[in-house]
């Protein structure tokens, strides 16, 4: 499979790498490389194997990513995310998440972050048209939550939860066509930032003590009302991947 699947980055052919030392594209292990791609990208074996729920730990917790819109298509290269389908409703809150620890502003355990994936990928295929839901948008509410705490009988951080959800469900509907994961994804990518730009407010210790989690505390001071976020500007790299794709999306290219 290695000599013949082309780089998820770049889709260069894999050609010997004479067991020379290389650091994983991926994971940033470092190992001896039997293969590497033509533009010099490696892929260690681990990563090279992963299912989609494997990568998405693997990668989200260690990277140092600050870029939400790089870290999610770095994710996205990976095989397992080619074309459409449910695993692209667990990728956005560990992407998201990573990306705000890796700034400073925010401190969630791994553990957390783990169990939501898991959560999120009880969302079943085809849930935006069957339910109304769509996986990739729920993933918004559940990076709200684990920011603020949120509980069933909680009353703030209950409706910021259920607004980010509904902003992102929002967003993805104004979308023309029928449904491509990677476009609801990144219309959740860019509305989920917006909001955290907007509304979640930032103090140190906010939300310590709530449900026991002194693992989610937020650690930056506010700014202007929310997260010191700067715009963002979101394009599809990997399009050429998604063999419906619609090229009038204004995420293309």
């Amino acid at each position: 499979m290695v000599a013949t699947q082309g780089c998820p980055l770049c889709d260069s052919p894999w050609q010997a790498a004479s067991g020379e030392a290389m650091v994983c594209l991926f994971c940033g292990n470092p190992e001896e490389a039997e293969f590497r791609c033509g533009n010099g990208h490696y892929v260690c074996e681990d990563c090279r194997t992963a299912d989609p729920r494997e990568i998405v730990v693997r990668i989200c917790d260690r990277t140092r990513e600050t870029d939400p819109v790089a870290l999610w298509h770095l994710v996205t290269a990976h095989g397992a995310f080619r074309g459409h389908g449910p695993q692209f409703h667990f990728v956005l809150a560990p992407v998201l998440l990573a990306v705000l620890r890796n700034r400073g502003l925010a401190e969630i355990a791994a553990e957390r972050v783990h169990r939501t994936i898991e959560r999120l990928s009880e969302i079943p295929a085809l849930s935006c048209a069957l339910h109304g839901v769509c996986g990739a948008g729920a993933s918004a509410g559940a990076v709200v939550s684990l920011l603020n705490g949120a509980t069933p009988v909680s009353d703030g951080e209950r409706r910021a939860v259920l607004r980010a959800t509904g902003r992102a469900m929002a967003a993805i509907a104004r979308h023309p066509g029928g449904r491509c994961c990677r476009q609801s994804a990144l219309a959740t990518l860019e509305a989920t930032w917006a909001f955290l730009r907007e509304e979640m407010v930032g103090r140190p210790g906010e939300v310590s003590g709530v449900g026991g989690a002194a693992t989610s505390r937020l650690l930056a001071a506010s700014h202007g009302g929310g997260f010191a976020l700067e715009p963002l500007v979101v394009r599809c790299r990997h399009f050429s991947r998604v063999p419906d794709c619609k090229q009038g999306c204004v995420y293309h290219g």
